[in-house]
């Protein structure tokens, strides 16, 4: 729930705003979006911005659920 994932079809897996800019980037017209991504500095804001939004997503989409709450309580059927 911290972060999205992106594992590729050699077992590589990518994380946050990374793993955004990797699908981004299977695009041929966005695939400029890589080396743009590697700029001095980029990566460390783009991870500041993409774990505040992880952490304020509800909030900011007037949503008032948390990512452990669960109206119909099949969560606690599975576990989680």
């Amino acid at each position: 729930m911290k972060a999205i994932h992106l594992v590729t079809p050699d077992g590589r897996v990518f994380r946050g705003p990374e793993a955004i800019v990797r699908a981004l980037a299977t695009r041929p017209i966005l695939a400029w979006i890589v080396p743009v991504h590697y700029l001095p500095g980029l990566p460390q804001l783009l991870n500041a911005v993409y774990a505040f939004v992880a952490r304020n997503r509800y909030r900011f989409w007037g949503k008032t659920l948390g990512p452990r709450e669960c109206p119909s309580g099949t969560c606690e059927i599975h576990g989680s």
